[in-house]
């Protein structure tokens, strides 16, 4: 029987832990780490930590996008809320005809050539998450703080946004898929996500700003907001979308001992992160007896 003073032991040990560590890694994804956030501290003023969106894509294509909202934009008051409304009206006008599934999936990934794709051919078709990106890219873009939201729906994702306006202070919802550029309540203050999605089962009629200045009125328990908005379902708050910058060798590295990532999980019920953590302990515990191995490995050598 092998016993911690046997000198086979730290060689069996260490083996142990290798073939461990392997089989960690072969499922790593139910060992990652999950960055659940409190809600007061995702919604509280910005300072710049979501740009990373907009500047981890292409300089050239940047200033391009920028040009081109020039056009777009010319004559527009610059306020945020107007920006926001300006922006959100000419992607609904744009593509809200083109909705549907996609032909592509993985060959798009910068929202500025993703905007040139499906502008050059209203026959192609494009989904919530691509309106969400082209949104997000182009009010960054005019330094309007924007963030995409994926609300995880079991088998049916919505992607959303949300846009920072200075003038009151808040984190306010736009959802270009559905025409919803701003939400209110009575009073009028425009709504965030997490707000907003509280709204479900409460006898109020909210105030929807859409596109080309017009108004409608909903009620926060039907239709698509009953089904994509339930507050049971996670939401993915993403700084950064460019899988050229997510899955650089060394980041992915990084993320996978250090407990990091390119989102946060704002969840009713978060779970725990007890896999991540003993993946830690067991690569450290690996480490440390790599280390004695070699100690132990000099001792020897030396006598």
């Amino acid at each position: 029987m092998l016993m911690p003073g046997n000198r086979k032991f730290p060689l069996f040990l260490f083996g142990l832990l290798i073939v461990i560590n392997a089989a960690i890694f072969l499922r790593r994804q139910n060992f990652d780490y999950k960055p659940y956030v409190e809600e007061a501290v995702l919604y509280k003023p910005p300072s710049g930590e979501w740009n990373s969106f907009f500047t981890d894509f292409p300089a050239e294509g940047r200033a391009q996008a920028n040009q081109f909202l020039d056009s777009v934009l010319k004559d527009t008051d610059t306020a945020a809320q107007v920006q926001v409304k300006r922006i959100g009206t000419f992607l609904y006008d744009q593509f809200s005809k083109q909705l549907g599934k996609p032909d592509l999936y993985d060959s798009l990934q910068d929202p500025w050539d993703m905007y040139r794709f499906f502008a050059a051919d209203s026959s192609r078709k494009l989904w919530c998450g691509h309106l969400a990106m082209m949104f997000n890219y182009f009010c960054l873009a005019r330094g309007i703080e924007t963030r995409m939201i994926e609300i995880m729906k079991p088998g049916d994702h919505h992607v959303v946004n949300e846009c920072y306006l200075p003038a009151i202070q808040q984190w306010v919802l736009v959802d270009i898929t559905y025409n919803q550029l701003l939400v209110s309540e009575e009073n009028g203050k425009p709504l965030g996500l997490s707000v907003f999605r509280r709204m479900q089962g409460r006898p109020v009629t909210l105030q929807v700003q859409a596109a080309n200045d017009s108004i409608r009125y909903i009620h926060p328990d039907t239709g698509y907001i009953r089904n994509y908005y339930h507050t049971g379902d996670p939401a993915f708050y993403y700084y950064t979308v460019n899988p050229k910058v997510i899955y650089r060798a060394p980041e992915k590295i990084r993320r996978y001992f250090l407990p990091e990532s390119w989102y946060r999980i704002l969840a009713a019920v978060p779970t725990s992160n007890f896999l991540f953590y003993l993946k830690q302990g067991l690569a450290m515990a690996w480490l440390i007896s790599l280390i004695y191995l070699l100690y132990r490995w000099r001792r020897l050598k030396g006598e």
